[in-house]
């Protein structure tokens, strides 16, 4: 069976700021989050799966984000 190509669609202003904060976190060393933030960082278009993960992202780093300052 094969896999559908994935859709990409143009980053929000609200989840490249999220990107940025996200930057702005304390990750593990070498953790999938840290480079997953790294490589949308500069992206102007994403997948719908990598906007999903971006939602997981924030959802499981709320507290820190909760004290980052919004980047502009």
């Amino acid at each position: 069976m094969k896999r559908e190509p994935p859709i990409y669609r143009e980053i929000s202003e609200a989840e490249r700021s999220l990107v940025a904060r996200l930057r702005q976190c304390t990750m593990l060393p070498g953790s999938f989050d840290k480079r997953f933030v790294r490589s949308v960082e500069g992206a102007e278009m994403i997948t719908t799966r990598q906007a999903d993960y971006l939602a997981s992202l924030q959802h499981k780093y709320r507290r820190q984000l909760a004290r980052v300052k919004e980047v502009e």
